[in-house]
């Protein structure tokens, strides 16, 4: 299998410059402590800028990763990307094509070629990459959070909150404890046109349970259509 070099790359990151954006405190290095990454939207996220060079590409994908580890207090990070099967969700998900509202969306120039990269790189002390040509980064994300109770799991994807266990805030750099039970809250929001909407947010068993529910149309999962209400049927 080909291999990549990346010691040529930078991940040398200024601590007291991150203190100044990020409001979480920086925590100690915890001993075998590992964090499990979600490499997809780490990927993404490092190429969405169109103006970016491929080896900026790079470079902006290790400081990140590193970033996040440092933030986690842990020693290493397992990068998870997600295999070309996908869990065989498309053959699961029979009402709705499985992420069939993402057909002919564009992706960022570089996103194939910074995948493969952090795919085949030479792992060291500090970063391994998980890949399974079966999985999504979900399930892998999940089987080693549960096996591993000295693991911090980190995705931007809602649906990863149903894990209990240590967390890190994907955009706040905060590290909480998720309930095994969980809970749901109601958000109220105005929308830019005015018009006042609500948003379920939710951690643990719970959420996920509201999740097979309500579907998900992140993802073009439809949820019942209806559920019995006190006195009638209602809409999920």
């Amino acid at each position: 299998m080909k291999t990549v070099d990346i010691s040529k790359y930078s991940t040398e990151i200024d601590t007291s410059e991150m203190q100044e954006l990020v409001l979480a405190p920086l925590p100690d290095i915890v001993v075998d402590r590992v964090l499990q990454l979600d490499a997809d939207i780490a990927c993404y996220e490092c190429t969405y800028n169109a103006n970016d060079s491929l080896e900026e590409c790079k470079n902006n994908l290790l400081t990140l990763i590193e970033k996040y580890r440092v933030y986690a207090g842990a020693e290493r990070v397992v990068c998870h990307l997600t295999g070309e099967l996908k869990g065989n969700r498309y053959s699961i998900a029979t009402v709705k094509p499985y992420q069939g509202n993402r057909i002919g969306k564009a992706k960022p120039k570089n996103l194939q070629a910074v995948r493969a990269f952090l795919r085949f790189m030479n792992t060291n002390d500090t970063i391994e990459v998980y890949y399974n040509h079966l999985e999504e980064a979900d399930d892998s994300l999940t089987q080693f959070h549960h096996n591993n109770p000295n693991s911090v799991l980190c995705s931007r994807d809602k649906d990863l909150r149903m894990n209990s266990g240590l967390q890190l805030n994907w955009d706040t750099f905060e590290l909480h404890e998720v309930d095994p039970f969980g809970y749901l809250e109601i958000n109220e929001y105005t929308t830019k046109s005015g018009n006042k909407k609500r948003k379920i947010y939710g951690e643990g068993t719970i959420w996920f349970w509201f999740q097979m529910l309500a579907g998900d149309t992140a993802d073009n999962i439809a949820g019942l259509p209806k559920i019995q209400g006190k006195n009638k049927m209602v809409k999920c």
